[in-house]
């Protein structure tokens, strides 16, 4: 999990452990009591490969490795982003809402 602090907002990008295919953002601002949630597709970089290992005594042997549970940074930065146009989105409606009901009075 990945938490980031913006304005007061608090980001968090969570995978989603079930399918390994998507990640859920959470923006909460628990001063207004309000939480954004969304569920992502993103890539996570599953690489499998095998390097044979050369050995006079051994013979050859095979080492698998996997790689899991890694977010490319690019999209990382743009789940970062998206976050951030929501919170300056949701500010700025509830300027004009605020600016709507003083005019009102």
């Amino acid at each position: 999990m990945k938490t980031l602090l913006y304005k007061n907002w608090k980001i968090q990008i969570e995978y989603n452990t079930k399918d390994n295919k998507s990640v859920f953002l959470f923006i909460k601002n628990e001063e207004l009591n309000i939480t954004f949630s969304l569920e992502r597709k993103c890539y996570k970089v599953i690489s499998n490969y095998s390097t044979r290992i050369k050995s006079k005594l051994f013979g050859c042997k095979e080492k698998l490795t996997q790689d899991i549970n890694y977010l490319e940074l690019e999209t990382m930065n743009d789940l970062l982003e998206e976050a951030k146009q929501i919170v300056d989105g949701f500010e700025l409606i509830q300027r004009k809402a605020m600016g709507d009901k003083i005019r009102e009075l």
